[in-house]
């Protein structure tokens, strides 16, 4: 019988930070928000992981919501209308790792959650960024931004 593996995500989180902070990327933070990406390797009550489950749970069952923002640049970008974007939304979802997630530049409340990864469907580098809203008694899903990165903030 082999050992458990061990969820390497937490020190991938946690060194991403390290390497970023390096780079002066957190100089925009309050302290508070510091210290726990920082400590965590991420902000938020839901590690990227968990938010990627609950954001994918949240587009299947219907609850997700999508920023004017979001519905613009993907018809701009991906020319995906509004009858193809579940289908858009859940393949970009299924691609995206939880070690894509890099902790976000400007912070907005409640903070995203920003993932930076290659979509290899669409053969492209895609920045999508979702925030959990906490409501009641389940976090609701708002879609913020889906674009190609801007800037290259990081070597993979």
């Amino acid at each position: 019988m082999s050992a458990p593996n061990k969820n390497p995500y937490p020190a991938l989180w946690k060194a991403r930070a390290e390497e970023l902070d390096k780079q002066n990327y957190f100089r925009k933070y309050e302290q508070r928000f510091y210290e726990e990406v920082i400590s965590k390797g991420y902000l938020g009550r839901h590690d990227p992981e968990e938010a990627l489950q609950i954001a994918e749970r949240a587009v299947n069952d219907g609850t997700a919501r999508y920023h004017s923002n979001f519905v613009d640049q993907i018809r701009d970008h991906y020319n995906v209308s509004l009858l193809e974007r579940r289908a858009f939304v859940l393949r970009r979802l299924a691609e995206i790792q939880p070690v894509d997630y890099e902790p976000p530049h400007d912070l907005e409340r409640p903070p995203g959650y920003p993932y930076l990864f290659q979509s290899l469907e669409l053969k492209a580098g895609i920045y999508l960024k979702f925030q959990l809203h906490l409501e009641e008694k389940k976090p609701h899903v708002l879609f913020w931004s889906c674009h190609p990165p801007v800037l290259p903030r990081r070597e993979k």
